[in-house]
């Protein structure tokens, strides 16, 4: 997901950035800091996939995704 994606995906959720803060004991700009790819948080990064009801994998695929010696094999097993 891109960082827009993400912002959606959490407005349509119902879920402000200062509900993920709180839960995760940081400030908003340290939350929009994640969604926009600035910095990286592991348990805030979770936070956002399970509020929007997604793997943390699809929301945040550059850190999560499959490495890319798993994309080859995928690639040449065809």
């Amino acid at each position: 997901m891109r960082p827009l994606d993400r912002r959606i995906a959490l407005l349509q959720a119902g879920v402000k950035q200062s509900d993920i803060a709180r839960a995760a004991k940081v400030t908003q700009p340290t939350v929009a800091k994640v969604i926009d790819d600035k910095t990286t948080s592991d348990r805030i990064q979770r936070l956002i996939a399970k509020a929007i009801g997604k793997r943390v994998e699809e929301v945040f695929p550059a850190r999560y995704g499959k490495s890319r010696s798993d994309r080859v094999l995928e690639r040449l097993a065809g």
